[in-house]
């Protein structure tokens, strides 16, 4: 892109990624939050809520979406019992990566 481009583009308030590596590391929102759930321990809500800077209520939702499309995600009680924490099942994982 030429430099008249590229200002036009980032007047606009647009972000160009300079690499094909940066544009992999663009992932959705969708992405991180199926790998925040391949963890071992599962995250907890606030844990999820603070890496994709949404709110409970949405946390949830997305959760409910995931579901929807066929993975299985387990719900189980931190250990202080206060919050949610959720995991993806295993065949969950090998679904995700076939």
């Amino acid at each position: 892109m030429d430099q008249v481009a590229q200002d036009l583009a980032l007047k606009g308030g647009a972000k160009l990624p300079a690499t094909l590596a940066q544009r992999k590391q663009n992932k959705t929102k969708k992405d991180r939050l199926i790998a925040l759930l391949s963890k071992p321990n599962g995250p907890g809500v606030s844990v999820l809520c603070k890496a994709l800077c949404w709110q409970k209520h949405t946390v949830r939702a997305a959760l409910s979406g995931l579901r929807k499309q066929g993975l299985a995600i387990e719900t189980a009680r931190s250990v202080k019992g206060d919050e949610a924490v959720y995991t993806l099942t295993v065949q969950s994982k090998v679904e995700i990566h076939s």
